[in-house]
């Protein structure tokens, strides 16, 4: 069933609960208007304790959000209450729907952390005789654009050179009537395109929004409550880790460290478009990784290895070192990742730092950059956790 909080709890009462069990999982599903992202209803029903039942998330550019979960369906005048109807517009195509992961205290007072804005992408409505339910599919609101659930061009879209990004993006999102204006990093407010892009018949909104991305390396996605993102990278030093995992603690159920060694690189050169057609002169820039602190640097390697990126895109040595120092950083971060497995939690979220000590593997307080997890919400699962190392390095820039 959808609980309605009684004793309001706070992000304490939260962390309390997961430190001090028994507590219960609880999850709430808002279906949302897409004209302005208001609740028009909730789903109800009891949760199928179902190991399929789970949220993925994944850093990248794109689609980052996916969820599944069964709920059973309650007859009501022999009817069941959650299966789609497209003629009364119920669960029907582009639904939107906001989902809530929470802990509930032994009153049924909960705290709630929303997970998402999804689209339905493919619900399943299922008799099993003894009991009917519904299956939820959903994908976040980047599927509008990338052909998953629509964003297919037309007529050919034409941005011209030297319009500023935050009206591009506008004008890109207003295609599929987004509700939102973007949530521009500052650091872009009077950045303008420095190319022209085309997306011809057949093409995908999301080639818009990858390629203005792509020109001035910043990150695109929606976030948990289902605004647009454009951001740059933040510093990991600045982020205050959500979690500091240890063996001491019953919620940390062990890890596993891998050392890429065959992805380790510490130079980066980034090759632009040309600067003049004539004399073959290109915009480039090199980074090296020189930095002593770092295991991977030339100094301590003994030894090199470079990553080539051509892409005639970028058409500055500016924007070729920032895309080369946006590289490298990855490149660095990738020396080892661990696979951590714990209790569910429902505050973390990638891009964001944890830390674990595990004499086991040799890390202390080692800090870590979630690139992915999968949140199970189901009784007894374990969520699991993909992290890079955690890093701000200076780097040498040719």
């Amino acid at each position: 069933m959808i609980y309605i909080t009684v004793k309001k709890l706070d992000f304490n009462d939260y962390e309390y609960l997961l430190k001090n069990p028994p507590y219960r999982q609880r999850v709430k599903i808002e279906i949302l208007r897409y004209s302005d992202f208001s609740v028009e209803s909730n789903i109800e029903g009891n949760l199928v304790n179902d190991s399929t039942n789970s949220l993925s998330v994944v850093r990248k550019n794109g689609i980052r959000r996916t969820v599944t979960f069964s709920l059973c369906n309650i007859m009501v005048n022999g009817v069941a209450n959650n299966v789609p109807d497209i003629k009364n517009n119920f669960l029907s195509p582009r639904t939107i729907f906001k989902l809530f992961l929470g802990l509930a205290d032994e009153d049924e007072n909960i705290y709630f952390i929303p997970q998402g804005v999804f689209l339905l992408e493919k619900p399943d409505a299922i008799s099993n005789f003894a009991q009917s339910q519904i299956t939820i599919n959903g994908i976040d609101l980047f599927a509008l654009y990338d052909g998953s659930l629509g964003g297919e061009v037309g007529n050919t879209i034409t941005i011209p050179s030297g319009t500023n990004i935050y009206d591009a993006l506008i004008l890109t999102l207003a295609k599929q009537k987004y509700p939102y204006s973007p949530i521009l990093d500052s650091q872009y407010t009077n950045t303008k395109t420095p190319y022209i892009i085309t997306i011809a018949s057949g093409g995908l909104l999301s080639d818009i929004l990858i390629q203005l991305a792509k020109a001035v390396s910043a990150n695109i996605f929606f976030d948990i409550n289902g605004r647009f993102v454009f951001s740059g990278d933040v510093l990991d030093s600045v982020k205050a880790p959500l979690w500091d995992f240890n063996t001491d603690d019953f919620i940390y159920q062990g890890a596993t460290n891998t050392y890429n060694y065959a992805n380790l690189y510490n130079e980066v050169i980034v090759q632009g478009s040309n600067i003049n057609d004539v004399e073959g002169q290109v915009y480039a820039a090199m980074v090296k990784n020189t930095n002593m602190s770092s295991s991977t640097s030339e100094g301590n390697l003994g030894y090199r290895r470079m990553k080539f990126i051509s892409d005639t895109n970028i058409t500055s040595n500016d924007l070729c070192t920032k895309r080369a120092n946006y590289e490298l950083k990855r490149c660095i971060a990738e020396e080892c990742d661990i696979a951590l497995l714990c209790v569910p939690m429902y505050h973390l979220d990638v891009d964001s730092v944890i830390t674990l000590t595990d004499p086991s593997i040799n890390l202390k307080n080692e800090r870590f950059l979630i690139n992915s997890y999968t949140l199970p919400f189901n009784t007894g699962g374990q969520m699991s956790i993909t992290a890079v190392s955690a890093c701000d390095l200076e780097y040498t820039s040719n």
